[in-house]
C-alpha cells in the first residue's frame, strides 16, 4: 500500500521564484525536490506563469506575495469593489452619497 504524500501549498512568492528558476534552466524535477511538491505540481505552474505574473502585477500590496497562497481576493477586497461599482453607478444615475449629501440631509431635518 502506498503512503499518501503530505498536501503542500506554495506561497505566491515561491511560484514565482519556480518560474524564474525554471526559465533560468532548473529541471522540473529539481525543482519538484526543493520545493517539496509533485513534478505536475510544477508543471502546472509553469503552465500557468502568465495568469500568476498578472495576478502579482495586479496586487496593490506586493508584500502579500510572502504569505499569500491563493490568487483570490479576501473578502473584503470583494466588498470594496461592490461598493465601489454602487458608488460609481449612483453616481451615473445622479445620487452622490457622501459627506455633502449626508450634511445636506442633516440641515434640512433641522430646519
Amino acid at each position: 500500500m502506498s503512503s499518501k504524500r503530505k498536501r503542500v501549498v506554495l506561497t505566491i512568492k515561491e511560484k514565482i521564484d519556480i518560474i524564474a528558476q525554471s526559465k533560468s534552466g532548473e529541471t522540473g524535477r529539481a525543482l519538484a525536490e526543493k520545493y517539496g511538491v509533485g513534478t505536475s505540481t510544477i508543471s502546472d505552474i509553469k503552465k500557468n506563469a502568465d495568469s500568476i505574473l498578472r495576478y502579482v502585477d495586479n496586487l496593490d500590496n506586493k508584500e502579500d506575495t510572502l504569505t499569500r497562497k491563493m490568487m483570490k481576493k479576501y473578502k473584503t477586497e470583494v466588498l470594496e469593489d461592490v461598493e465601489f461599482t454602487g458608488f460609481v453607478q449612483n453616481n451615473v444615475f445622479g445620487f452622490i452619497v457622501g459627506p455633502s449629501y449626508f450634511e445636506e440631509k442633516v440641515n434640512n431635518v433641522a430646519d
